[in-house]
């Protein structure tokens, strides 16, 4: 008897100790399976994101953050009518009111595309078909940052001409859209088409009267600085003052045809630099040259090595006795993803 006690012991001890091993198996697998689908959807592989997400509801069907994450891909992927249908199912089961709240904001969104343009973006193939207009004109009016010179002209192409057509589809339901109005100016402006980009400015200042369209040189003034702007919407003088009024410094820049940044010269108190720009016959920059200067810096230079399409090699002064080496990623779109010194080296 006392032996049969044991067994039945040791038997219950192995049924809880295996369930229980079972479950944690599962929680790993299911938090493995979310971060991993968080980054597919950070890569914008939406396809193996949503197979990934269905894993972890098939595991666990109560999981709120694989339904928040499916149906994110399924809008990265245009389907919304998708995408609100694994939403509704998932608060269906969980009653998150966070789920609740997101439906809401997805059918406000999609009614009001879709009485105005038709849903184009989701019928769309185009890299456009992945991102609403809002995204859209953030895109292309975040003017300031470099980084959207080291892409070639056939990326740009690919990326800037897609925006075309959705943007203008758009803008004939929606005319008072100054800032759609101004992003259309600027996706011509990096396909290098300046006649479009001037004729588009010009249109959406006639329909809108608001001043960032204005198709011919003028000055805008913000919080800390005045910009001085040609008819084209391309920067050329920007003055920075601190919250105290008093100058910081002045950039004036010199451009070839588009965007492109030929001469960038800085003035700062009584101190003077110039930077002058090469590029090559793909349109990205390949060198950068310190042309001015009352400091020692006159004559430094940097050069620019292309190891794929979204990373280049910063390496400044290489053959003088203070030098570095920047390894800079960039995605698509021309923004900065990451930026790192990856030799250096500074006399004493």
């Amino acid at each position: 008897m006392k032996k049969y006690i044991v067994a039945l012991i040791t038997l219950c001890v192995l049924l809880v100790t295996g369930f229980w091993e079972y479950k944690c198996s599962d929680t790993v697998r299911i938090r493995k399976h979310l971060e991993l689908g968080q980054k597919y959807l950070s890569e914008q592989d939406y396809e193996e994101a949503v197979v990934v997400f269905n894993e972890v509801i098939e595991i666990e069907p109560m999981n709120m953050d694989a339904y928040w994450g499916l149906a994110e891909a399924y809008e990265g992927l245009g389907d919304m009518e998708t995408a609100v249908a694994i939403l509704e199912t998932g608060y269906e089961l969980t009653n998150d009111e966070r789920i609740e709240k997101r439906i809401k904001e997805l059918k406000k969104s999609n009614d009001g595309v879709e009485s105005e343009v038709g849903w184009e973006l989701k019928e769309s193939n185009s890299i456009v078909g992945r991102k609403d207009i809002e995204d859209t004109i953030d895109l292309l009016l975040d003017t300031g940052r470099w980084w959207l010179n080291y892409l070639t002209y056939t990326q740009r192409e690919n990326i800037f001409g897609a925006f075309v057509e959705p943007l203008e589809n758009y803008l004939k339901n929606t005319e008072m859209d100054a800032e759609a109005w101004e992003a259309l100016a600027y996706a011509y402006l990096y396909l290098d088409d300046m006649e479009t980009c001037l004729e588009i400015r010009q249109k959406g200042y006639e329909a809108t009267g608001d001043e960032r369209l204005i198709p011919e040189e003028h000055t805008l003034a913000f919080a800390n600085a005045n910009i001085f702007y040609d008819e084209y919407g391309r920067r050329l003088e920007a003055e920075y003052y601190d919250e105290a009024g008093e100058h910081i410094h002045t950039d004036i820049y010199t451009y070839e045809k588009g965007n492109r940044i030929l001469i960038n010269e800085r003035i700062e108190g009584q101190h003077i630099w110039k930077w002058e720009f090469e590029y090559d016959v793909l349109g990205r920059p390949i060198k950068r040259t310190t042309i001015e200067s009352d400091y020692e810096d006159l004559g430094d230079y940097a050069v620019y090595e292309y190891e794929s399409d979204n990373v280049v090699i910063e390496k400044f002064n290489p053959t003088k006795n203070d030098w570095y080496i920047y390894r800079i990623t960039y995605d698509e779109y021309g923004k900065l993803l990451d930026e790192i010194i990856v030799d250096s080296y500074t006399r004493h």
